[in-house]
């Protein structure tokens, strides 16, 4: 595995003309889902801007290209100042449920020092926090939604066909405390809810609540309240 990080590292360095030397120097310290990724050493100085071979686009990405760059199928973020994380993408050749993966970079959390990468899989997605300081890759389940004070975020990809489901990350933690939620609101005298709405919105840093609608499936309750609260760093339901 080590060797093939190495080559892969290489090929990442000579395609993406990493100054000084572009010398591969480690991987992360956790990659998931199949994703390759390796840590090289410089920053490109003008990194090239080619699309992809797949067909959605990184996003936010003009706003960030001091620190995020795109050439085809490599993904590169800069990494605590002097060093770049890349990510490579491996598009499916055929529809034959083969492995295959695009990581698009979704945005970049300035305060918490932590970029948002969306992965897309053959069936499904994940979404990669990738710490700054030092490549770190902490998996959740969607791009999240940061809390005004950034302290935690909240995961939601809650389609009732495919979705992955709910979860409260922890980021004061180093890395983040990822919390999954598999509770429902239950309130005396309301309905179980067996679905959440798909919308989660922050209504201060300590609650969550739940807004939109799928348009299909069985009706959900309209005056269902849905707040999640976080109460000692825990997620209840609050009714």
């Amino acid at each position: 595995m080590r060797g093939l990080s190495l080559a892969l590292g290489i090929i990442a360095s000579l395609a993406l003309g990493i100054s000084a030397g572009g010398q591969t120097i480690g991987v992360p310290p956790t990659t998931m889902d199949g994703s390759v990724a390796v840590i090289v050493d410089g920053w490109p100085y003008a990194p090239a801007h080619r699309p992809p071979e797949i067909d959605y686009p990184d996003a936010n990405f003009e706003q960030w290209s001091d620190r995020v760059f795109r050439d085809s199928l490599f993904l590169g973020l800069k990494i605590d100042g002097s060093k770049t994380l890349v990510l490579i993408d491996k598009p499916c050749s055929t529809w034959s449920g083969e492995s295959c993966f695009g990581h698009r970079f979704h945005s970049w959390w300035p305060t918490m020092r932590y970029y948002v990468v969306d992965l897309r899989l053959w069936e499904g997605r994940s979404t990669y926090l990738v710490a700054e300081r030092d490549g770190l890759i902490t998996k959740v389940v969607a791009p999240p939604a940061l809390s005004p004070s950034g302290h935690f975020a909240i995961a939601a990809d809650l389609s009732p066909a495919y979705g992955n489901g709910l979860e409260l990350i922890d980021m004061r933690t180093k890395p983040p405390a990822v919390i999954y939620i598999d509770t429902r609101p239950a309130c005396p005298g309301t309905h179980p809810q067996s679905w959440l709405r798909p919308n989660p919105r922050w209504l201060d840093e300590t609650r969550i609540v739940f807004e939109g609608s799928y348009g299909v499936g069985p009706p959900m309750d309209s005056d269902a309240k849905q707040i999640l609260r976080i109460v000692d760093g825990k997620p209840e339901w609050e009714c």
